[in-house]
């Protein structure tokens, strides 16, 4: 009786608590236990994980944020989208719980959130939205908690978040109106003062405003609790105070850093920058070499030797011992295996003392191992294109007198001593390969090439002034040889027929031999003959080298005195020339140049000399009518500037209109100085609607219609890189709309690869790092030989090539990249849509390496 009481209670009592969840589950009913249930559910179950992703996915950003200390650093840590991405499942499962506990647990009744934690829900979904870069969703759900929320805390905590989403959108004057609406309307907790001034902080900085910025953030100091933020926060006034020449509070500041130890890497960059900040005598000086010396010998800096030697090497400088500086400046950049920045700064110091020094060809090994580094959003690019572009020129005019010289020499030679050079290279050879092979035998993984070491020594081995020295297999002609294909081709995979848009086809009609000399088969580079047969053993051959070796002279004179500026140089190559070559082609011409640079030097007994050569000389020279001053000389000279002036312009539009506009001016004015300049530019405008031969074809009538003028040259080199299969921009159907959606898709080259062994591990990629962005993955067949597996879609170029970055380094897929049997690409939805139809995926692939790439 009693056992069948109790199990009637029990069963009475289940039910009860069946009903009492059920209804105390409901979100409509505003009841003290639907309340707390909902809470409870909030805090200890989707809100508990929202917040420990989210700290997560900061953590894994911070370590991953990398900091340029060549410029004032930031406050805070937010990475690069590339690091958000890579953090970015942390986030989107913080997402993912904060929008389920909204869906299941907000007691929105009559307008009102009954549930006070679905609001820190909805912060921890926009903080997450933040750091993800999605500042766009981040800033709208900000804005909807500063509207929303009845807690003045919430309100001005997402009002604060909202201001930094400006910030790094960059809306400069919504950021300031959300600024002056923080301190009118919004009542701030000390943390969050501290944070509003870090704010207006980093808004001076980005506005160039130093003074203010340091204001700022004394006051975010003064307000903030968090030691690492102070730390950091120190040390960006230390950047700023020595920006403002404020050398000895810059040291203060650095010294407080320190003694906050926070991470080594910000106590080691405050005690390189306390060097920088000390006003020098000889017993600072002296005192700052030590603390350098001492720093190298804690085992702690080894990653950052190549920074002290860097700073070793200004030290040095302050006290113009540049000697001293070269040495540590060589061993900083050697060091600086992976740090990219260290090798360019490394490099950029080096080119620059060589280039105070005039040393023309060790300015260049060093400013083409910056190009090579450096990319066009780098502050220096531009000044370090120009002064490569110059002294690379240099170099190459310097080789070519050389090549010639050595070649002529050595072709002149008797018999016997030519045998012997040839037979004492060939078994310098033999040792040097020798060599390598047991190198390559010896070689351990994780060894790395040194490109500077190997430039270095080659420019050391290169005798610029002196007409002759051995060229075969010089490195220095290797070393100019290799930046010069850096420069045109980018680093291309070495592969057969690597120059050709098809790689599985020749057209037999395209290959040309004009201009390029063949290199040596394994069997020939130690036969003596082989050598014998690339010398120039006919006097018409000797001629031709000779006219190379004169033309080269003139052009490197009137690079040094119209781009380098060294009249000094250009006076001294210029009379090379006249003495080399009595009769030049160029003598006019040199005359004229060397009267003006005399000239500018207020040499006016030299200046003298030259104008009489040309009056005796060359008393029709219209060189002669300007120097006498004749008006209509130079009114004509100046009309014809401008006309070529015009010219040019027509052609920067390159455009259907401007092209036929060129055309009609040129036929109007024959008799222009500039007319063979002119001409040129107007088959480059051509060029579009004409096919490889015909291009050629109009060159050549080019060159031979001018073929007394100085372009001559030019075009020669022109056709010589055309007929060796040069670069020349191809045409395609494909189209830069990089801001357009994009597609990522995989091109399978072998039919027998399992789709769905390669679909699941791209679900799997995406499931991890890309949860809530609803890739779709599709595949289809493009042609009887190549399928495709698409990834679709993103916003644009930079989101699909991020994930491009991802998805090549995934272990999964990696083996299968490399293997060549899969290739990952990155395409605009217009440009997908024309590779389906016309199914040219050689087209795209060489237009997606050219400009998605850029190799």
């Amino acid at each position: 009786m009693k056992n069948a009481f109790l199990i009637q209670f029990y069963k009475q009592a289940s039910i009860a608590i069946v009903l009492l969840f059920v209804f105390g589950c409901s979100t409509q009913k505003d009841a003290a236990f639907n309340r707390f249930y909902h809470k409870m559910n909030t805090k200890y179950n989707g809100l508990f994980y929202a917040e420990y992703h989210l700290e997560q996915g900061i953590q894994r950003l911070n370590d991953s944020h990398s900091d340029n200390y060549d410029k004032i650093i930031s406050i805070n840590r937010l990475g690069e989208l590339l690091d958000a991405k890579n953090t970015q499942s942390s986030f989107d499962k913080a997402i993912e719980k904060s929008q389920l506990v909204i869906k299941k647990h907000s007691m929105d009744i009559g307008g009102e959130e009954k549930n006070t934690l679905i609001e820190k829900a909805y912060l921890v979904m926009a903080k997450a939205q933040f750091y993800k870069k999605d500042y766009f969703v981040a800033k709208n759900t900000f804005g909807f908690l500063v509207k929303k929320s009845l807690k003045e805390s919430t309100q001005s905590e997402a009002a604060l978040w909202l201001a930094r989403c400006h910030q790094e959108l960059g809306n400069k004057e919504a950021l300031r109106q959300q600024i002056r609406k923080l301190k009118d309307d919004f009542y701030l907790s000390l943390s969050q003062e501290s944070r509003l001034f870090e704010i207006e902080a980093e808004l001076s900085l980005d506005e160039g405003d130093l003074e203010d910025a340091r204001i700022n953030i004394l006051k975010a100091i003064d307000s903030s609790k968090n030691k690492h933020k102070q730390a950091r926060m120190h040390f960006i006034l230390g950047q700023i105070l020595l920006e403002q020449k404020s050398d000895n509070s810059a040291v203060k500041q650095f010294e407080k850093v320190i003694k906050k130890n926070p991470n080594y890497e910000l106590v080691f960059n405050s005690k390189l920058n306390k060097t920088k900040a000390t006003n020098l005598n000889s017993k600072s000086f002296e005192k700052i070499k030590e603390e350098l010396t001492k720093m190298l010998n804690d085992k702690k800096n080894n990653e950052y030797k190549d920074q002290i030697f860097y700073a070793l090497a200004n030290l040095d400088l302050t006290q113009k011992d540049t000697t001293s500086a070269i040495t540590n400046l060589r061993t900083s950049a050697t060091l600086a295996l992976f740090n990219a920045s260290q090798k360019i700064k490394s490099h950029q110091k080096l080119a620059s003392i060589f280039w105070d020094k005039k040393q023309y060809i060790e300015t260049f090994v060093h400013i083409d191992s910056v190009f090579q580094l450096i990319d066009a959003t780098h502050v220096d690019f531009f000044k370090t294109k120009v002064m490569h572009k110059n002294t690379k020129s240099i170099a190459d005019y310097y080789l070519k007198i050389n090549y010639n010289d050595s070649l002529i020499k050595l072709a002149q030679s008797p018999e016997e001593v030519r045998n012997q050079i040839i037979d004492e290279h060939i078994e310098r050879l033999r040792a040097q390969d020798e060599e390598m092979k047991q190198q390559a035998q010896n070689n351990r993984p994780g060894s790395n090439f040194n490109s500077y070491e190997f430039n270095r020594q080659a420019q050391n081995s290169m005798n610029v002034t002196a007409g002759g020295g051995w060229y075969f297999y010089n490195p220095s002609a290797i070393s100019l040889g290799y930046s010069e294909f850096i420069s045109r081709w980018g680093n291309r995979k070495l592969e057969d027929n690597w120059r050709r848009k098809n790689k599985n086809q020749v057209n037999q009609e395209e290959e040309f031999s004009f201009g390029e000399k063949s290199e040596p088969s394994q069997k020939e580079k130690y036969e003596r003959s082989y050598y014998i047969s690339q010398l120039p053993m006919e006097e018409s051959q000797q001629l031709q080298l000779l006219s190379q070796t004169e033309t080269a002279h003139y052009n490197l004179g009137v690079l040094f005195k119209n781009d380098v500026i060294d009249y000094t140089q250009s006076i001294s190559i210029f009379q090379k020339l006249l003495q080399r070559f009595p009769n030049t082609s160029y003598k006019q011409a040199t005359y004229f140049d060397l009267y003006n640079l005399y000239n500018i030097l207020n040499d006016s007994i030299q200046s003298n000399i030259f104008f009489n050569k040309i009056n005796s000389e060359f008393p029709n020279s219209p060189y002669l009518a300007v120097l006498n001053g004749s008006q209509a000389d130079i009114a004509s000279l100046e009309k014809d500037e401008s006309i070529y002036a015009k010219i040019h312009e027509l052609y920067s539009t390159f455009s259907e209109t401007s092209c036929n506009e060129m055309g009609q001016i040129i036929s109007q004015h024959p008799n222009n100085v500039y007319i063979a300049q002119m001409e040129l530019l107007n088959i480059f405008c051509k060029a579009r609607d004409l096919n490889k031969k015909q291009f050629i074809m109009a060159l050549e009538e080019l060159q031979t219609k001018f073929q007394n003028s100085q372009i001559s040259v030019e075009l020669n080199n022109i056709l010589s890189e055309l007929k060796g299969e040069g670069a020349l921009v191809m045409k395609t159907r494909y189209t830069n709309d990089f801001q357009s959606p994009h597609v990522f898709f995989i091109l399978l080259k072998d039919l027998s690869i399992n789709l769905p062994t390669t679909q699941s591990s791209l679900s799997k990629f995406n499931s991890t790092n890309y949860s809530l962005a609803e890739l779709e993955i599709t595949n289809l067949l493009l042609d009887k030989k190549n399928q495709l597996i698409q990834v679709a879609k993103f916003k644009n170029k930079d989101e699909a090539l991020v994930y491009y970055q991802q998805i090549t380094e995934t272990a999964d897929l990696k083996e299968m990249f490399d293997s060549g049997i899969a290739l990952p690409l990155v395409i605009s939805e217009n440009n997908y849509a024309q590779l389906l139809r016309h199914k040219d995926i050689q087209e795209y692939i060489d237009y997606f390496n050219e400009i998605y790439l850029l190799i």
